[in-house]
């Protein structure tokens, strides 16, 4: 649930982030059984009567309560394969885009022909992505990025926190590990 995790996040944090984007993100757990599943194991209760501690993990019910004044201040961009197998059952993306449009939140849900919930959807659209959160960071330059050598013991934390560019490639990622990954999270 890391896509929908990140949108959590931005919408309980206001003015914390500078932007949110998701690939394929649960977008209503109360809403669905894998959410019922990993709701009720984090935070007790049931999807019988749907406690109000669920509600603050939602972001479809986040955004019925948002205040007017922080609206919009994230600016959203969700990527969704319309071949993903999860999207009706899982994902709940129309819900999310009806009930944006319902409180005037304007998002950009890019809804892509052909894709499914799969490591090359990520990688056809990461670029996309990348830039998008490098725009409002205000790093636009993506050779900026600074390295560390994060073996390096004579680093400090502090020197770490200062050079290490917050947005990863994820070309540098090992990706033999997503699927176990994602495998793992979505058999919670």
């Amino acid at each position: 649930m890391g896509g929908h995790g990140a949108l959590t996040l931005a919408f309980n944090n206001p003015g914390v982030f500078k932007s949110v984007s998701a690939f394929s993100p649960i977008c209503s757990p109360v809403r669905c059984p894998w959410g019922h599943k990993a709701l009720g194991q984090y935070l007790g209760g049931s999807a019988d009567k749907v406690p109000v501690s669920w509600l603050r993990h939602d972001s479809v019910e986040l955004l019925k309560t948002i205040k007017n004044d922080v609206k919009n201040s994230v600016p959203v961009l969700i990527e969704q394969g319309e071949a993903d197998h999860f999207l009706n059952e899982q994902l709940n993306t129309q819900v999310l885009i009806d009930t944006a449009r319902d409180v005037d939140y304007a998002m950009q849900v890019r809804v892509q022909p052909g894709y499914d919930h799969s490591y090359f959807f990520i990688a056809s659209f990461v670029e996309e992505h990348i830039a998008f959160q490098r725009k409002r960071s205000g790093n636009s330059d993506p050779s900026s990025a600074a390295s560390v050598d994060l073996a390096d013991s004579n680093n400090t934390s502090d020197e770490l926190n200062q050079q290490v560019d917050p947005i990863v490639n994820p070309r540098d990622l090992d990706h033999r590990l997503s699927s176990q990954v994602c495998g793992n999270c979505h058999a919670m």
